[in-house]
């Protein structure tokens, strides 16, 4: 199972995944949900294509209404699927990867269309080690397939962060899911800042120095 952010790959599997738009102005959902779909066949690429199109959009529909939750094209994703089918764990982030300092919010959706699954429990690790449960519903009352769900994770502390799901019958493990990002500390954060600064007064004494010759 690994992780992974969209990025130079996106283009080449869209078009394969089949969700695209005629138009060049992408709406910022649609740009998304082209990055959901690529980041579940890059994790699995032997995947069905309708079955990425289908957890894409019931994703989707799990994040629309979400309070807080924003469509931003420029957003980052990260997946983890299961081999073999549609059991998918999806994280955004619209300040991209890593998460440039605390405060900011990743949004994560998971889904499953496996039938022999009855039961869901969700948590995730700070950096310092709190394990928090999000989500926690066992066979009884029990779920129903195909399911989805979404939720906030707010980062409040810099480093390694790790979300899990489970997914079980009857208190029997069927598969688990699992996605981390790295959270920066104010200090990078800060140099990277001085950094930029620094680049850009070099770039504009060198327009400068070229302009007066």
């Amino acid at each position: 199972m690994r992780a992974v952010v969209i990025g130079l790959m996106l283009a080449l599997l869209v078009s394969a995944v089949g969700i695209t738009n005629a138009n060049a102005q992408v709406g910022d959902k649609a740009a998304v949900m082209q990055k959901i779909a690529a980041a579940i066949k890059i994790a699995d690429p032997d995947v069905n294509n309708d079955a990425v199109k289908g957890a894409t959009v019931a994703i989707a529909n799990a994040l629309d209404g979400k309070e807080g939750f924003v469509w931003n094209e420029n957003a980052q994703v990260i997946a983890d699927t299961e081999k073999g089918s549609i059991n998918t764990l999806v994280c955004i982030s619209n300040s991209g990867f890593p998460v440039p300092g605390v405060g900011f919010n990743v949004w994560c959706a998971t889904f499953t269309n496996d039938p022999d699954v009855n039961d869901v429990h969700i948590k995730y690790k700070t950096p310092s080690g709190n394990e928090v449960t999000v989500l926690n519903i066992p066979s009884t009352p029990g779920i129903t397939t195909p399911f989805a769900f979404a939720f906030p994770i707010t980062m409040t502390e810099a480093g390694i962060w790790k979300v899990k799901v489970f997914y079980t019958n009857n208190g029997q493990l069927e598969l688990d899911l699992q996605a981390s990002w790295m959270v920066l500390p104010e200090s990078a954060i800060g140099a990277v800042a001085i950094i930029g600064a620094g680049i850009a007064s070099v770039a504009v004494y060198g327009l400068r120095k070229k302009q007066s010759l």
